[in-house]
């Protein structure tokens, strides 16, 4: 009785899980497609194939929804990436290229759900403070540490390190947003690595110490 009521409990998790994942991803879709606002969470079940109940069974309301895309997979990925630059590259420029390649590749399989998440977050302050809180406070760390090290070596110019951080990190998001959402044609013909050897030889040669 004790195994079946533990295999019966496993089975329920994962079509809890099944079925919140379905509802993000549709929610995904709806949000990029009408709005956060203009979404209703009718719309959303629909494109679930779910009833609008089972929505708010798991979801209490449509703001729970959207802040729910900042607590899937797609935080632990993100995360992911600071961890294995942090331990695979030495140097600034390796983990800045570790990082740069993984991020572009996230950036193109998850498009519309990034644009979602920092489009959204300009009017909603709970899933802005939760994209700093969870993703770019650890990125910022890792990359004002490194960039005092080098300073310290006379390897840099005197700079602020938080500065050179975000300058760089806004570089590498605009353009890449940019290619994807402004000229989408363009972007698929643009060589991922030789923007990113771009980047980084137009941030290196920026901050280096003649």
């Amino acid at each position: 009785m004790a195994m079946e009521s533990i295999r019966e409990s496993r089975e329920a998790e994962k079509l809890t899980e099944k079925r919140k994942r379905q509802i993000l991803e549709a929610a995904i879709e709806v949000f990029a497609e009408k709005g956060y606002n203009g979404a209703k969470t009718k719309e959303i079940a629909e494109r679930a194939g779910v009833s609008e109940g089972t929505v708010f069974k798991y979801f209490k309301t449509k703001k729970d929804i959207l802040l729910s895309l900042l607590n899937t997979s797609t935080i632990d990925t993100l995360n992911q990436m600071v961890l294995e630059a942090e331990s695979e590259g030495k140097d600034l420029q390796e983990v800045l290229e570790l990082l740069l390649r993984k991020y572009a590749a996230f950036v193109k399989d998850n498009f519309e759900l990034m644009k979602l998440i920092f489009y959204e977050s300009q009017f909603h302050k709970d899933l802005r403070i939760g994209l700093l809180q969870k993703v770019y406070k650890k990125i910022l760390r890792l990359f004002e540490d490194l960039i005092s090290q080098k300073i310290k070596k006379g390897e840099f110019r005197q700079v602020d390190p938080k500065v050179a951080v975000r300058a760089f990190i806004g570089m590498v998001m605009a353009t890449l947003l940019w290619v994807k959402m402004m000229s989408p044609e363009e972007g698929n013909i643009i060589d991922e690595e030789k923007l990113i050897h771009q980047f980084i030889d137009i941030f290196f040669n920026g901050i280096r110490k003649k």
